[in-house]
């Protein structure tokens, strides 16, 4: 048998590839792979350095020049700092946004920086260890803190805590330190009282025309007085230093030939001390004083307020017009039925304390409706009330005057009438009780309100004015005839 034998009849595939080529192409791609790595890590390391010196380039010092306190030192210190920071972290930013929010923050630390020289300035002024300090005499508050001290503590703590706002500090500034210094009068504040309620014209008691103090004006004289010399219970500083000046040692009044200071006119017309007062009487009135009487205190401004008044308005107006003195058939004043009403008997009365006001119709106006009001004080109130009303009210105004409201003692006017006396009175209300007031006393203005009102007031007013003479019995002699 013939041997057989395997045979290849396909194609053979030839081997081309060129294994140098390929190693020569690996290297170069690694190579390049290498440099591309290198170039990363260059512009990482520029980014990097970009940084460094965008921070460094960003950097903020804060500006202490004129600046001594640590505490204001160290806030600014704090603001440079976070400036800084956001402006190396945002470096290389266009966002309109971050680039304002850059802008701020600079602003807000150039102000900051002028507000502490100023701020710095004044700790320095009112130092209590400062002399000049020392001397002033300052706002305080309820509890008798001085109030310069009182805002300093709260700029400090609201920049200890974040609630700062330098905006309305800023506004403030002014007030929370150079406004607390109480300023010295060059003259008494009353006399700009007086001046401010001078008037052109008014009607006098006795029916002239008068230019200058209208008596009616006594009150509000008097209520702005007292609020002005009383000494304020917490820390017993006057409000002024002037004021302390009137209520010590300025004033001087001439009783029968003989000049007395207020004290001196004081404990002569009240307590009938004729010699000159010791210095243990004086003591009593001085707030400083271990012997000070707070009660005297207050019964010497009163008094000192109606000395003041009395001696001021002695010769302060001029006469304009004199009143009719002779009663013609066509004269303004009360017709004969008018005067039976008013000056006659009456069926019914209201009493308000020992006072009677006639009660009967055409006898009074009730002005409850009218809004009007007046001012109060103890020396307006008609002493035919009584003992027991007038303490009444003396004790009611002791409790306004507690709450600090700053303003004057107020009270409406309810009715206006004429006393059983024919003493014609507006019935005010004041902390829930009426007291009588005269309608002579009444200033022009309130004169001027009630008298647009009509009715039976219109005819109280020319009694009250002197256009008609009354007597206790009934009509007076202008209609006796």
């Amino acid at each position: 048998m013939a041997q057989e034998g395997l045979f290849f009849t396909g194609t053979v595939l030839k081997n081309n590839r060129n294994l140098l080529q390929e190693e020569a192409a690996r290297q170069q791609l690694a190579m390049q792979q290498e440099m591309l790595n290198l170039r990363k890590q260059e512009a990482a390391d520029r980014r990097k350095k970009d940084r460094k010196d965008g921070r460094k380039s960003s950097s903020v010092e804060a500006n202490y020049e004129g600046i001594s306190d640590p505490r204001l030192k160290l806030y600014m210190t704090q603001q440079a700092r976070e400036l800084s920071r956001f402006m190396g972290d945002n470096y290389d930013s266009e966002d309109p946004m971050i680039l304002s929010e850059i802008e701020d923050r600079k602003n807000n630390l150039r102000l900051f920086t002028e507000y502490a020289k100023g701020l710095d300035t004044k700790i320095s002024t009112y130092n209590p260890l400062n002399k000049d300090a020392s001397n002033l005499r300052y706002q305080t508050d309820e509890d008798g803190n001085n109030m310069i001290d009182v805002n300093k503590q709260a700029i400090f703590a609201s920049l200890q805590d974040g609630t700062f706002d330098l905006q309305s500090r800023i506004a403030s500034f002014e007030d929370d330190f150079d406004g607390q210094v109480i300023q010295d009068e060059t003259t008494p504040g009353y006399m700009g009282f007086l001046k401010d309620m001078e008037s052109e014209s008014f009607i006098g008691a006795d029916g002239n025309t008068y230019k200058g103090l209208d008596p009616g004006e006594k009150t509000q004289f008097l209520n702005d007085f007292t609020k002005n010399h009383l000494i304020n219970p917490n820390t017993n500083n006057f409000v002024s230093t002037q004021a302390e000046k009137d209520y010590m040692t300025n004033e001087r009044f001439e009783i029968d030939g003989n000049v007395y200071d207020g004290i001196g006119a004081y404990l002569l017309e009240r307590e009938g001390l004729r010699d000159e007062p010791s210095a243990e009487e004086r003591e009593r009135f001085n707030p400083k004083s271990e012997f000070f009487d707070e009660k005297l205190h207050t019964d010497y401004v009163n008094y000192l307020g109606e000395k003041i008044w009395s001696r001021e308005t002695a010769n302060r107006n001029t006469l304009l017009t004199r009143a009719k003195t002779e009663s013609t058939d066509d004269d303004t004043g009360l017709s004969a039925d008018a005067s039976k009403v008013l000056l006659g008997e009456s069926d019914n009365t209201k009493s308000f304390g020992e006072a009677n006001i006639k009660f009967s119709p055409n006898q009074y106006d009730d002005l409850t409706n009218e809004d009007i009001t007046v001012s109060l004080s103890p020396e307006a109130l008609i002493q035919e009330q009584g003992a027991e009303k007038l303490e009444e009210f003396n004790t009611a105004l002791q409790v306004w005057n507690s709450e600090k409201t700053g303003a004057d003692a107020q009270g409406n006017i309810i009715y206006t009438g004429i006393t059983t006396s024919n003493v014609p009175v507006a019935a005010v209300e004041f902390s829930g009780q009426m007291y009588l007031i005269p309608l002579a006393s009444l200033s022009s203005s309130v004169k001027k309100k009630i008298k647009t009102a009509g009715g039976t007031s219109l005819d109280l007013f020319k009694i009250a004015e002197g256009e008609v003479a009354t007597t206790t019995q009934g009509v007076g002699s202008k209609y006796n005839k």
